[in-house]
């Protein structure tokens, strides 16, 4: 069984280029943050509060710039143009 690292993931997703950098460097974050937290064997508890709802908002980011803002776009291109333009699909390799 191949184990892949969260860091490996990320950088997938870089060579896919379907995420905005900012998604990305999100991701990455939250990623050392949590290595940060667990591999020393110990969960900190005293972390300020500010930094904890800061890894949410990091979260809320990026949810709603991989999942929320494409399904929206999606939908409202979909609803305008009932079908995508054959250039479109050339252009991107999707539709």
């Amino acid at each position: 069984m191949i184990i892949i690292t969260k860091s490996e993931k990320i950088d997938r997703l870089i060579k896919k280029g379907q995420f905005p950098i900012e998604a990305i460097q999100a991701m990455d974050s939250i990623r050392v943050f949590g290595n940060e937290a667990v591999h020393p064997g110990k969960i900190q508890l005293d972390e300020p509060e500010e930094m904890t709802l800061f890894l949410f908002e990091l979260m809320n980011d990026i949810m709603e710039e991989t999942i929320s803002k494409p399904k929206k776009h999606n939908k409202g291109v979909f609803t305008i143009m009932k079908r995508p333009t054959r250039s479109a699909k050339q252009r991107t390799g999707r539709w």
